[in-house]
């Protein structure tokens, strides 16, 4: 009985560590931020040649430099962002970047049709300095888009089989 006792406590505290540690380190390698014109992150894989749907469980924070607010970010590979473009909404409700990418320089198919990221299906993920976001990346359109929102309604996550041009207008030149 009290082996029992004592195995069970053991569980508790390994369980208890396990997410302790989930908590401090998942925020750090799973924030998006924009700065207007500089520079941004993306969820994406944690390995390049990762498909997008399949990595997004366990997506990290990719910049295109490194940035103080997000942690053990990875930066993204030479070539991969070839180019973006920034838009802030009105009494900036929400800031956006959008553009195009190079699938190859991750290792992407070409038939991989990515996938939406938000904070309910990438746990622990958020945008510095905004409530909300919504973030897709369309490989196989060479595509990506990204809008951190301080309302829910600025940042739609109910339409992720409509993709960037449809939910984030912009700029994908």
């Amino acid at each position: 009985m009290l082996f029992n006792k004592l195995i069970h406590f053991v569980l508790a505290v390994i369980l208890v560590l396990i997410s302790v540690a989930s908590a401090q380190t998942a925020p750090y390698t799973r924030r998006l931020t924009i700065h207007p014109k500089t520079r941004f992150c993306l969820l994406l894989p944690q390995s390049i040649g990762t498909a997008i749907a399949t990595g997004i469980d366990t997506s990290v924070s990719w910049c295109t430099s490194s940035t103080s607010v997000v942690r053990n970010a990875k930066k993204f590979p030479t070539g991969f962002i070839k180019s973006a473009h920034y838009k802030e909404g009105s009494n900036g409700r929400y800031t956006q970047v959008t553009g195009r990418i190079d699938r190859y320089k991750f290792g992407l198919s070409s038939s991989d049709q990515g996938a939406q990221s938000d904070p309910s299906s990438v746990y622990a993920s958020w945008c510095v300095g905004f409530n909300y976001f919504v973030q897709f990346v369309e490989p196989n359109a060479n595509i990506y888009c990204l809008r951190c929102c301080h309302n829910a309604s600025d940042c739609p996550t109910n339409q992720p089989d409509k993709g960037c041009k449809d939910v984030i207008p912009g700029d994908y030149s």
